[in-house]
């Protein structure tokens, strides 16, 4: 059955993209004794701290999530047991565009984070915290716009999904949702002149309910990990790659990869590739999952690779080194936390890197979206 499935997902790539839609949100039919069991524990999961907006459409969701693989199987049996709180109300619930947001440690940046999305025209903040010792959740809590969620589990990437769903639910579906980190600003053409709320009206008008953004990390012009959150770190870290991006193609999903952390960390083959598309500004229907921090549910919107928007990704501040080597201590990311045990070894053999070259673009408003380029060569999974 192993040796069937291997060879099914390789003739999967060649399929159209309906067809590998079709087979793969139905592959628990290879693993169907552990769909079974985790079906019976999403028909009885009673949400005990906070009220779903219609439970019952969650969890046909669940099941459906459940039916479409080994990864829905996993992220089933956690939403299944993990209980969420809310610690504030502010009453968001009417907001037609809520910002989920999963934050630990952030004091530094949280407030530059939460001016940016106000000044775009974001009014309602859906926040996880991950158990913060720093005070970002007490600063969270004086927030008028923010209400604050917290669980009963640590941090896992799969737990992150489970937390952001769970949020979805308990707002409701038949509305907009931006899921960014706090090291992130999502970034549209000409938002300089337009507030985010007309840029959603456009999008449904046009039935663009889905929008794929593209990470775009910048960097300073001095050594890694030399800018402080605390600092203007918008303003210093006005550099990016404009070039070495290239779609990644798999049976699952189409994935743009390259850029500067390629360049730096993996300069020599593609086999560590950072994944830099996302599934960020989405109208959630009852049938709408996040299914990973880079895909999503239904999977006949994970073949588009085509961005208009932009994640500036502040991912290298003074202050992320310390949560690296947290992330690697506890190997709870990806791939046992791989991505981060490269930076900090490269690191650890050269404290001066600078990510900054000859062909570092500046930064000069939404307008820099048109500089980059993708390349047309796709890379394929063997």
């Amino acid at each position: 059955m192993k040796s069937f499935r291997y060879n099914l997902k390789k003739i999967l790539k060649f399929l159209p993209k309906k067809v590998k839609s079709f087979i793969l949100e139905r592959w628990s039919i290879f693993y169907f004794e552990d769909y079974k069991k985790v079906k019976s524990k999403v028909d009885t999961y009673t949400p005990l701290y906070t009220k779903f907006d219609s439970l019952e459409d969650t969890k046909r969701l669940l099941r459906k999530i459940a039916f479409s693989g080994k990864k829905g199987i996993i992220t089933c049996n956690h939403f299944c047991d993990e209980q969420l709180k809310q610690i504030t109300d502010n009453d968001l619930k009417s907001s037609n565009l809520i910002v989920i947001c999963v934050v630990k440690n952030e004091l530094g940046r949280i407030a530059r984070w939460l001016e940016y999305y106000r000044k775009i025209g974001v009014k309602s903040f859906a926040i996880f915290d991950d158990n913060s010792t720093d005070g970002t959740r007490e600063y969270l809590i004086k927030q008028h716009d923010v209400e604050i969620f917290v669980g009963t589990h640590d941090y896992t990437t799969i737990d992150k999904i489970v937390w952001v769903n769970m949020i979805v639910a308990i707002y409701g579906y038949n509305k907009w949702y931006l899921i960014v980190d706090s090291d992130e600003f999502f970034t549209y053409q000409n938002m300089e002149n337009i507030k985010i709320d007309k840029y959603v009206k456009t999008l449904k008008s046009n039935n663009e309910l889905i929008e794929t953004s593209m990470m775009l990390d910048m960097y300073s012009d001095g050594n890694i990990f030399s800018v402080s959150s605390r600092e203007n770190y918008e303003k210093k870290c006005c550099y990016f790659d404009n070039c070495g991006y290239y779609i990644k193609k798999t049976a699952e999903a189409h994935y743009i990869v390259g850029g500067v952390r390629k360049r730096i960390f993996d300069n020599t083959d593609f086999k560590c590739l950072p994944v830099l598309s996302k599934k960020s500004l989405m109208f959630m229907t009852k049938n709408t999952f996040v299914y990973t921090a880079h895909t999503i549910f239904p999977f006949k919107y994970n073949y588009l690779c085509n961005f208009k928007s932009v994640l500036r990704h502040y991912k290298f501040l003074k202050e992320d080194y310390n949560n690296y080597v947290e992330r690697v201590t506890k190997n709870n990311f990806y791939n046992a936390s791989s991505e981060y045990k490269a930076y900090l070894e490269l690191y650890k053999r050269n404290s001066s890197i600078n990510l900054k070259n000859a062909n570092s673009f500046k930064w000069d408003g939404s307008k820099s979206i048109n500089k980059i380029e993708v390349a047309e060569e796709m890379i394929t999974d063997k």
